[in-house]
């Protein structure tokens, strides 16, 4: 079996479709630092089932190329490996096949799941890793060197020697086969051992059940007796049923008549009912009537005890207004008759003033004198 050509698009920095053809056993792959001459090998080994950490990413959409200055990002990784097999080194269902190519592919957005492709047919991961086990290609085996591993094989641990010595005598794939026939027995005691419970339980409700068979046939025997006897007593209540619903017939034509009778005797009621409701509404008509003329004459009262009261209103105003006049006058006969007896003192100086002037030998008052007293 022979590895014969790798096809990358998109994958870290190979971002076009590339082929790397292997034409030899013997193939050198030369270039300077940072061409992506790693990603070839990381190529090799994430379609073989790698994970993104141990191929230098931290997650799936790691590998997937993440855009440049002068290129936009890709949405999808794809890498696809042919194998020849034309010596049949791979056995089992594809030792027929002469060409065996394998592919797996990743998009961003399911950037947490990959798929995987055998001969253009869906595959899972552990499909591949079976058909790789014991040829030294499988996940994380020796067949693919990469940088740091031979110093990682001179310094392995025995465990780890061990595993790498038995993947190159090919005997890891008994051992895989051995572990999950242990796995399988294993999970088929777990289940035998279930089923023994699941037996036991049946056999525990088996037992139940037939108890309850047996209850089941005491019930309808029980049944059978309670019915024959619930057939009997129906039939006497039957029989004591009629008996009472003949005297029921009697008792309901005596209540029957009865009734008619007072169906009478209500019909008479009615009329004089009807003769009362009559002369009730004639009463209530009359006493509307009367009750209309009664608020007529109130709305009249009212209307005259309204001006009624108006009227004793402005009495009671001419009243205070002729009490008002009344001692108006009184106060301007007082301020007459002050005046009054003011001019009589003012006549009686200015007589005084006369005599004196008009007597002998009288010096003649001053001109002012006179004056001042008419003043006053």
């Amino acid at each position: 079996m022979r590895l014969s050509s790798i096809r990358m698009a998109g994958f870290k920095s190979f971002v076009e479709p590339t082929r790397v053809r292997l034409a030899t056993n013997l193939t050198g792959i030369v270039g300077p630092n940072g061409c992506g001459k790693s990603n070839i090998i990381d190529a090799v080994r994430w379609v073989l089932g790698e994970s993104a950490r141990n191929i230098r990413g931290q997650s799936l959409g790691d590998v997937i190329f993440d855009g440049s200055a002068g290129r936009q990002r890709l949405d999808q990784a794809a890498i696809e490996l042919t194998l020849d097999n034309e010596d049949g080194a791979l056995g089992g269902e594809h030792a027929n096949y002469s060409e065996i190519k394998i592919r797996r592919e990743v998009r961003r957005a399911q950037e947490h799941q990959s798929r995987y492709y055998l001969n253009g047919a869906a595959a899972r991961r552990r499909d591949i890793a079976d058909l790789f086990q014991g040829t030294g290609l499988g996940r994380g085996n020796y067949a693919i060197i990469a940088q740091g591993m031979v110093q990682g094989l001179i310094e392995a641990r025995p465990e780890d020697m061990r595993k790498y010595l038995e993947e190159a005598a090919g005997i890891s794939l008994y051992r895989e086969r051995r572990r999950e026939t242990e796995n399988s027995i294993q999970r088929t005691e777990a289940n035998l051992e279930q089923s023994r419970q699941s037996l036991r339980e049946l056999e525990r409700q088996l037992r139940h059940l037939e108890r309850q068979k047996r209850q089941a046939e005491e019930h309808r025997a029980l049944r059978r007796e309670f019915e024959a006897r619930e057939n009997e007593w129906i039939s006497l209540q039957l029989r004591d049923e009629r008996q009472t619903l003949a005297e029921q017939d009697r008792a309901y034509g005596r209540v029957e008549r009865d009734l008619l009778g007072r169906e009478e005797k209500m019909a008479a009621q009615r009329a004089a009912n009807e003769a009362l409701r009559e002369d009730y509404e004639q009463a209530n008509r009359r006493l509307e009537e009367a009750t209309a003329r009664y608020y007529q004459a109130s709305a009249a009262a009212a209307g005259i005890e309204q001006k009624l009261q108006q009227r004793r209103e402005e009495r009671a105003r001419a009243e205070r207004r002729r009490a008002e006049l009344e001692r108006e006058i009184r106060e301007q006969e007082a301020r007459l008759q002050a005046e009054r007896e003011r001019l009589a003192q003012r006549r009686e100086a200015a007589a005084r003033c006369h005599r004196e002037l008009a007597a002998p030998g009288a010096e003649p008052a001053p001109e002012a004198e006179p004056r001042a007293a008419l003043a006053g």
